[in-house]
């Protein structure tokens, strides 16, 4: 991390203005075992006035009923900041995953056009990977809820979006939409 010294003789300090990206969660269990996990910041779902965080408790290597009672949970940052923790809870989510409905898209040759997906999944974080021809076999060509794409050539396209559980690399679902490429 910035300015710390992790051994060496010849250890350089810098300071930078890193952003906190990600959380290490520690917890430790009533028996003493230690179990961690990292949870990427990026994953957080945006809510009104907040950000909302999740893991899964079956990601968390060695988390099992033998270490289900937790007697501490730790918080480390990958760079100096400063939040606050409102809530921490255990939330049993049998949500289902569904994809909001995407229209057909009409766009032109060479148009950069701007595409969104949304996948209701409760508090399961989840992560956007798109391919643009569905002719050329399923490939992941784009990530993320927000992306932008251009075609160059005209024709009818099939894209496909994969909904993945970033944790277990489970695929949670897809959907397709059809975009019309003319001249």
């Amino acid at each position: 991390g910035s300015g710390s010294h992790r051994g060496g003789a010849n250890q350089n300090y810098t300071t930078s203005q890193e952003t906190l990206q990600n959380l290490r969660i520690e917890l430790v269990a009533s028996n003493g075992k230690h179990m961690e996990a990292l949870l990427p910041l990026s994953y957080a779902m945006h809510m009104q006035n907040y950000e909302q965080l999740s893991i899964p408790l079956d990601t968390i290597k060695g988390f099992d009923a033998q270490n289900s009672q937790i007697t501490q949970f730790q918080l480390f940052g990958d760079a100096p900041a400063t939040f606050l923790l409102s809530n921490i809870a255990v939330d049993i989510d049998t949500s289902p995953v569904s994809f909001s409905p995407i229209p057909e898209q009409i766009v032109g040759v060479r148009q950069v056009a701007v595409y969104s997906a949304n996948v209701t999944s409760g508090v399961r974080p989840v992560k956007y990977y798109w391919d643009w021809n569905a002719a050329d076999g399923l490939q992941d060509e784009s990530q993320g809820a927000v992306v932008q794409h251009a075609y160059f050539a005209k024709g009818d396209y099939t894209v496909t979006i994969t909904a993945v559980d970033p944790f277990t690399g489970k695929t949670l679902g897809h959907t397709t939409f059809t975009v019309h490429v003319h001249e």
